[in-house]
């Protein structure tokens, strides 16, 4: 918090030493923070407003972590989590793959203060492997007694663009991970 005084040059501002003052202010200001953040992520392509909007999600996750806020922790996971677009792969874009890798970074460094977030961040995992064993052609189990799904169904028809794409987008994050360089263009990443 801080306190305002007229001084002879104007107004003069002290800023608090504690962080305990933390807590209720982001409890108040947490749905501004989330709308905020999550406007400009769904319409942006811009890398720069991507990579900060994605660094405001951390943060806000970390502070909800901090104080053990599970209501202000669970909205920024879920919509972090939404914001991966694993569901979606034929609208992937590059700022839903750097959603995914803020996510598992969340993952890494809040784990232990995740809790009941931990669901979004298992999911997201589990459909990462299923997109891994589909495109490596290996049977999956599809849930129902005695039924195995084959590379070339899969849950809700699996088209062979499908695991093009898939496989391209499985390409794109170990291009990533290495730190080679990457089409800017996701035409390039789904294209064959």
């Amino acid at each position: 918090m801080r306190s305002q005084r007229k001084g002879p040059q104007g107004p003069q501002f002290f800023s608090a030493s504690h962080f305990v003052h933390v807590k209720p202010m982001f409890e108040v200001a947490w749905l501004s923070f989330l709308a905020g953040l999550s406007g400009p992520l769904q319409e942006t392509e811009d890398n720069e407003v991507v990579e900060l909007c994605l660094d405001g999600f951390k943060t806000a996750i970390r502070i909800a972590c901090f104080f053990d806020l599970e209501l202000e922790r669970n909205a920024f996971v879920t919509t972090l989590a939404k914001f991966t677009f694993l569901n979606n792969l034929g609208e992937m874009k590059t700022k839903n793959m750097e959603a995914i890798k803020a996510l598992l970074d969340i993952a890494v460094t809040e784990g232990n203060n995740l809790k009941g977030s931990w669901r979004e961040v298992l999911q997201c995992v589990s459909q990462l492997e299923h997109m891994q064993l589909i495109t490596s052609g290996h049977d999956i189990p599809d849930g129902r007694k005695g039924q195995v799904q084959t590379a070339s169904v899969s849950r809700g028809l699996l088209t062979s663009s499908a695991v093009i794409a898939r496989r391209n987008f499985q390409t794109r994050i170990l291009q990533t991970r290495v730190g080679q360089p990457i089409s800017p263009s996701p035409l390039t990443w789904f294209s064959h």
